[in-house]
C-alpha cells in the first residue's frame, strides 16, 4: 500500500442490466462501480464531506488505468467490494489505487488520477486547502 494512502471499502451490486450477452459484467461497467466509490468516498463526512459536484472546483480525471482480471458474472444478492486507496501525489494529483473484488476473487484492479479545475476550467496548480489538510489529518490518523 502506499505510504499515506487512506483506504475506504464500498460495497456495490452489479445489476442485471450491466451485463453483456454473455453474462458478464461489461467492461465499461468496472469504471462506473469504481467512480460510484470515489463519489461515495469524497461525500462521506467522516472523510471529506465534500459534495464534489457542489463545489466551485472540478475534479477532472486526467488518467485511468484497469487491469481485467476475473469476470463479475451476474448473481443475484452478491455484492461487489471495491476497496480504494486515496493519496495526493506533487501536492497536484489526486489518486485512487483501486482492486474491485466479487465474492473471494480480484475482478480488476487499475488507478485513477485526477487534476483540479476551477469554475472557468482553468488547472490549479495547487490542490484546494481544504483537501490537502483534510488529508494530511487523516493521513496522521492512519499512522
Amino acid at each position: 500500500m502506499k505510504e499515506g494512502a487512506i483506504e475506504y471499502k464500498y460495497e456495490v451490486f452489479p445489476r442485471f442490466s450491466d451485463m453483456d450477452a454473455y453474462g458478464i459484467l461489461h467492461h465499461s461497467r468496472y469504471l462506473l462501480l469504481v467512480e460510484e466509490a470515489k463519489f461515495s468516498f469524497m461525500n462521506e463526512p467522516a472523510l471529506f464531506g465534500i459534495d464534489v459536484l457542489g463545489e466551485d472546483i472540478k475534479f477532472l480525471i486526467s488518467h485511468f488505468s484497469i487491469k481485467y482480471i476475473n469476470a463479475i458474472k451476474y448473481k443475484c444478492n452478491q455484492s461487489a467490494t471495491v476497496v480504494l486507496k486515496f493519496y495526493i501525489e506533487d501536492d497536484i494529483k489526486i489518486i485512487f489505487d483501486f482492486i474491485v473484488y466479487y465474492g473471494n476473487k480480484i475482478s480488476c484492479t487499475g488507478q485513477a488520477i485526477h487534476v483540479v479545475t476551477d469554475m472557468n476550467n482553468q488547472l490549479m496548480l495547487s490542490l484546494p486547502d481544504k483537501l490537502v489538510n483534510r488529508y494530511q489529518e487523516l493521513k496522521g490518523a492512519v499512522a
